[in-house]
C-alpha cells in the first residue's frame, strides 16, 4: 500500500485584507452611528419645538383673553414699563426689550402691560393709587426663550384724545396684531437657533369711541298709595349725560315744589353704605349738571362720559328708596367705562302710616 505525504494545506485572511474588513465595519459603524445620532437629535428637536410652540401658544391664548375685554391700546408704553433690566458682562444694566410692548386697561381699570425681556414674556400689572408700581411676572415657561415679541394696533388711535381734532378715534373695534418668535431654551446651539415664529390677531369686543351708556330702571311697590314709576322724577349727575332735561327746563307740577337741593338730604340705602355720603358729595358741585326724567320699568338709557356717575331721585315722603350695586357701589356712587353699558335699578318701597 502506498501512501502518500502530502501537506496539510490552511487556507485564512492575509494581513491585509484583515485590515480592509476593519476600515469598513469601522466606516459603516459610524455611518450608522451618526445616523442615529442625527435622528435622535432630530427628534429631540422636535419635541422641545412642540413644547415651546405648546406654552407659547397657551401664553398667547391668555393674552387674546385679556385684549378681547381690554380697551386703551398704546404700544408706547414709556417709563418704567419699557425698561429692562438685565446682566451684561457680570454686572447688572439696563438692557433693551425684544421688540416693542403693549399697554392696556383691563376691566378693573388697571393698567397692563406686556413684553419681552431677558428672553422671557412678561406681564405687568399696576393697580393701586397715583404711585403705585408695575409688578412684572414672567408667563412664558423656562423652556422657552422670546426672541422677539412685536405688536401692532390698527382701528384704534393710541392715546385718543377726543379733544384732539388731528387724533380722533375712528369708530371701530381695535385689532391687535401678536407677533413673537421663540426657540427652545437649550446649551446645544443647534437645538437652540432652531426658532420659529407665530403670528394672530385679535379684535377687542369695546369701539373705542363708543361713549358707555346707563340704563335706569325705576321700580315701585306700593303698600297704602298707588305711585306708579312715572309719577317719580329721576336724576342721573355726571359728565356728558345725553339726553339731558335741565332743572330749568322742568315745568313747576315737574318740580312738585320740591327743591332740588334735597337730593342731598335723602341718600337712599345701599348695602355696606347706608347713607351713600359719596354720591351727596358728587352732586354737590355738579347741581347744574344733573339731568331728569320720568321713572320707567322698562328703563330709560342715557349715554354720559367714561368714570363715577350718580342715580337719585326728586323724593317722596311716602316712600323709602333703595339701590342695586349697579346704581351705587360701597363706595356710595356708580362708575362705567368706556363701550359699557350698566342697568341701574332703584326701587321705591311704600311706608306704612301707624
Amino acid at each position: 500500500m502506498n501512501i502518500k505525504n502530502s501537506k496539510l494545506r490552511r487556507e485564512g485572511y492575509t494581513l491585509i485584507e484583515l485590515l480592509v474588513a476593519i476600515g469598513l465595519f469601522g466606516v459603516v459603524t459610524a455611518i450608522a452611528v451618526g445616523g442615529f445620532a442625527r435622528a435622535l437629535r432630530t427628534q429631540r428637536q422636535a419635541q422641545l419645538l412642540l413644547v415651546s410652540n405648546g406654552n407659547v401658544s397657551e401664553a398667547i391664548e391668555g393674552i387674546a383673553r385679556e385684549l378681547r375685554v381690554a380697551r386703551d391700546f398704546q404700544t408706547d408704553v414709556g417709563g418704567f414699563g419699557s425698561t429692562c433690566f438685565g446682566v451684561v458682562d457680570g454686572a447688572p444694566a439696563i438692557i433693551p426689550l425684544q421688540g416693542n410692548a403693549l399697554r392696556f386697561k383691563n376691566p378693573k381699570n388697571e393698567d397692563v402691560i406686556y413684553r419681552a425681556c431677558n428672553n422671557r414674556l412678561e406681564r405687568g400689572l399696576t393697580a393701586g393709587g397715583k404711585f403705585a408700581l408695575t409688578v412684572f411676572k414672567q408667563v412664558s415657561s423656562g423652556s422657552v426663550k422670546v426672541q422677539n415679541l412685536e405688536f401692532s394696533i390698527s382701528g384704534n388711535k393710541p392715546g385718543s384724545d377726543v379733544s384732539s381734532v388731528s387724533n380722533q378715534p375712528d369708530g371701530y373695534p381695535p385689532r391687535i396684531t401678536i407677533k413673537i418668535s421663540v426657540a427652545p431654551n437649550s446649551d446645544d446651539p443647534g437645538i437652540s437657533g432652531s426658532a420659529m415664529s407665530l403670528q394672530t390677531t385679535v379684535s377687542a369686543r369695546l369701539i373705542d369711541d363708543q361713549p358707555p351708556a346707563l340704563r335706569v330702571r325705576k321700580f315701585v311697590q306700593n303698600t297704602e298709595g298707588t305711585a306708579e314709576p312715572k309719577d317719580f322724577m329721576m336724576a342721573v349727575v355726571g359728565n356728558k349725560v345725553r339726553p339731558c332735561t335741565r332743572w330749568e327746563d322742568l315745568t313747576d307740577a315737574q318740580r312738585g315744589n320740591i327743591p332740588r337741593e334735597s337730593l342731598l338730604v335723602e341718600p337712599g340705602t345701599v348695602e355696606g353704605n347706608p347713607d351713600g355720603g359719596a354720591c351727596r358729595d358728587m352732586i354737590a358741585p355738579l347741581m347744574d349738571n344733573v339731568c331728569y326724567f320720568r321713572g320707567s320699568e322698562e328703563g330709560t338709557i342715557v349715554t354720559l362720559a367714561e368714570g363715577a356717575f350718580c342715580v337719585d331721585e326728586l323724593p317722596n315722603s311716602s316712600y323709602e328708596k333703595f339701590f342695586d350695586d349697579d346704581c351705587r357701589n360701597s363706595e356710595g356712587h356708580g362708575s362705567v367705562q368706556v363701550g359699557e353699558t350698566k342697568t341701574c335699578s332703584l326701587i321705591n318701597v311704600g311706608k306704612t302710616t301707624n
